[in-house]
């Protein structure tokens, strides 16, 4: 995390005096650096004790996430579809294969329906745009993490989509919980707009 930034030449990374002044944006862009900014750099310390960066990844804000097999996809348009919920891909969402036989160039030509991808992104106003597409290996269970809403009945939903819970919280729990609290759910899709979860956690 960046703190006591003043320029892309002068700023600390975790306590590392820091400078990105000729650094690669593999991910964002210079002018995104600033205070509370988590990036993931590569570089080396100079003599003089500074970290001298050579590539950049923004690690964008993230509410929610998804991981579950791909129903649809439309390269034209960007678009992921996963359980129900739309994902919109920027032209800087992060692309990663975390297979054993991982692609480094993999991006949205590579995903096929069927395959199972993690998504992350900001969820807002019914709209889910991706920060990072990870390929991943085939789960037992689908993955639902990230921000409540709750309903005047009681209800909860992640990404718009409704989250059975089962009694897997108990009154107390599901009494407090509020919207925005973050909730991670393990379980599977009875409908386009319900999850049946197994394991539910409160993060």
């Amino acid at each position: 995390m960046i703190s006591f930034f003043q320029s892309n030449s002068s700023f600390y990374l975790s306590g590392q005096k820091s400078n990105a002044k000729n650094a690669e944006f593999l991910a964002g862009s210079p002018s995104i650096l600033n205070n509370k900014v988590r990036i993931k750099a590569n570089g080396r310390i100079n003599e003089n004790g500074v970290f001298i960066i050579r590539s950049v990844e923004v690690i964008q804000p993230t509410n929610a996430s998804i991981k579950g097999p791909v129903s649809s996809i439309n390269t034209h348009s960007s678009e992921i579809l996963i359980l129900g919920v739309t994902g919109k891909t920027k032209p800087d969402t992060l692309f990663q294969s975390k297979l054993s036989s991982a692609n480094k160039y993999f991006n949205i030509n590579d995903i096929s329906p069927g395959d199972w991808v993690e998504l992350k992104g900001k969820w807002s106003e019914g709209t889910f745009t991706l920060n990072t597409v990870n390929a991943i290996d085939a789960q037992n269970k689908r993955v639902l993490k990230g921000q409540i809403k709750k309903y005047d009945d009681g209800k909860i939903s992640i990404l718009g989509i409704t989250i059975l819970t089962n009694s897997l919280l108990t009154n107390e729990q599901a009494s407090i919980l509020t919207s925005g609290d973050f909730v991670l759910a393990k379980g599977k899709m009875l409908d386009s707009e319900t999850f049946d979860a197994a394991n539910i956690a409160l993060e």
